[in-house]
């Protein structure tokens, strides 16, 4: 029974914090937007945002993302993996050169699968993939993610996934877990 009731009492809480974050979202973009500053129009664009929110809160962050980590983002990894992730990419933007000029690749579909529980964190990496010169991410199944690599290195699926993913999931698996 006490089981039962801290349920009801997370989905309680995950309702109010996507309903929350997503008025906050709502009245940044109409202030980025709109650049008004005034309190009249302040004032209604936060009425208007909590109505948006409360019709529209089941399609922003959905049930499955309701474990506390998934709301609670680690910034000190978040500014780590977006620092990794340009690094990444100009790692792999002369490695992809070089390739190009010593025409010495061979362009390919690989499936990789990720360990990321979360599907905001699943998405997150396959756009970190295609951020990574030489890879695209074709599009995500469940656990896995298709990938078009300009210079495959394995038909492997797990050494594939070794190469162009694990360092990236890692950081990125610190972040959301």
């Amino acid at each position: 029974m006490r089981e039962n009731f801290l349920k009801k009492d997370l989905i309680k809480r995950w309702k109010i914090a996507r309903i929350v974050i997503l008025t906050v979202l709502c009245l940044v973009f109409f202030l980025l937007i709109s650049f008004d500053f005034s309190i009249l129009s302040n004032f209604a664009m936060l009425i208007l945002s909590f109505i948006v929110s409360m019709l529209y809160y089941n399609y922003y962050l959905v049930d499955e993302e309701m474990h506390v980590s998934s709301i609670i983002l680690r910034p000190d990894y978040l500014l780590f993996f977006l620092v990794y992730v340009l690094v990444e990419s100009y790692y792999g933007a002369f490695s992809l050169i070089f390739s190009i000029f010593s025409k010495d690749y061979t362009p390919g579909v690989i499936r990789i699968k990720t360990r990321m529980r979360s599907s905001l964190g699943r998405m997150i990496l396959a756009n970190a993939i295609s951020l990574v010169p030489g890879t695209l991410s074709l599009w995500t199944e469940k656990h896995y993610i298709y990938v078009h690599w300009f210079n495959i290195k394995t038909r492997n699926s797990i050494g594939a996934g070794k190469i162009i993913k694990h360092r990236l999931e890692k950081v990125l698996k610190r972040v959301f877990e």
